[in-house]
């Protein structure tokens, strides 16, 4: 998918790859500001957050001399904020985006445990009065409609992805 991508440093100019990385790290810039400022409300802290990002020189510096980091990053900040969104489109489009993150590089399955549990505790919160603290924390593990959705929806969004990119 990435040499897809990348068809306009032939077609269009030889930095266009570099060019669509450093327009990544602005978008992921603006994800994170987006997202702290959904979660707490306050703008200082989000602009802080965001600059940190975009003015971090180790960032600017990998994307400006090609690498495909930042669209990586830009991929799994969006499903983090797509989850954190909630909902059952949310979880849908925060799969989606993941399995295409997995596709583009493999490390991002790492993150797979991480989000199924954040999944189902964002989903079993709503019980959480009954049982001692060990049986909320192991019914993070039970699966729940949300966690099986997300993990199959990126499941054959990975899949999907690739049969589509090594046949093309």
């Amino acid at each position: 998918m990435l040499a897809w991508l990348l068809q306009g440093n032939i077609y269009f100019f030889e930095g266009f790859g570099k060019l669509l990385f450093a327009a990544c790290d602005i978008v992921a810039g603006c994800i994170i500001y987006r997202y702290c400022m959904m979660k707490n409300g306050d703008g200082r802290q989000a602009v802080i957050c965001a600059s940190v990002w975009l003015f971090n020189p180790l960032s600017v510096t990998v994307s400006t001399r090609g690498n495909a980091e930042s669209l990586m990053s830009v991929l799994v900040l969006f499903t983090l904020f797509m989850l954190a969104r909630g909902g059952y489109t949310g979880t849908l489009i925060g799969a989606v985006t993941y399995g295409l993150s997995v596709h583009m590089k493999i490390y991002p399955v790492t993150y797979a445990l991480a989000l199924y549990l954040h999944i189902n505790e964002y989903r079993s919160q709503a019980n959480e009065n009954s049982g001692s603290s060990w049986y909320r924390h192991l019914r993070c593990i039970w699966p729940t409609s949300a966690g099986v959705l997300f993990g199959t929806v990126s499941l054959l969004a990975c899949l999907f992805a690739s049969l589509v990119c090594y046949n093309w």
